[in-house]
């Protein structure tokens, strides 16, 4: 092929690139990484019919549909420990808290400073003793 013909084709998009190679015109890469293929993944399948009960009132008459998997299979159990991590996580503080709080973390990084500070004067009278 030429090099006109090349540009010509490559604009109207007929030919592939030859730098990408398609493997499959389906990804599976979700099913793979996530879990478990899905079972019947072929697209002209009809979805099944979720179950539907009738709910008679004096009013009305309502259809409500039957949920296909059971939600309690999703619940989590957390430890009172955990439960208490995320309550306090998710507190919004007032700003004289989060003052108090800086007052706090300042107070106990000026005691590691004085005692680190008490260390290296300790050392310091050491070595010029001997």
């Amino acid at each position: 092929m030429s090099l006109a013909s090349r540009e010509s084709v490559r604009s109207t998009g007929n030919v592939k690139s030859s730098r990408y190679r398609t493997v499959s015109r389906y990804s599976g890469a979700d099913e793979t990484l996530f879990g478990s293929p899905k079972k019947g993944a072929n697209k002209s399948a009809p979805a099944p019919k979720k179950e539907e009960v009738s709910v008679i009132t004096k009013d009305l008459i309502r259809k409500i549909k039957v949920p296909a998997k059971d939600p309690s299979e999703l619940s989590i159990v957390l430890t009172s420990a955990e439960y208490s991590r995320i309550k306090g996580a998710a507190k919004v503080l007032t700003p004289e808290e989060k003052a108090a709080r800086a007052r706090a973390v300042k107070a106990m990084k000026e005691e590691a400073q004085a005692a680190s500070q008490d260390r290296k004067n300790y050392m310091t009278e050491m070595e010029h003793r001997d």
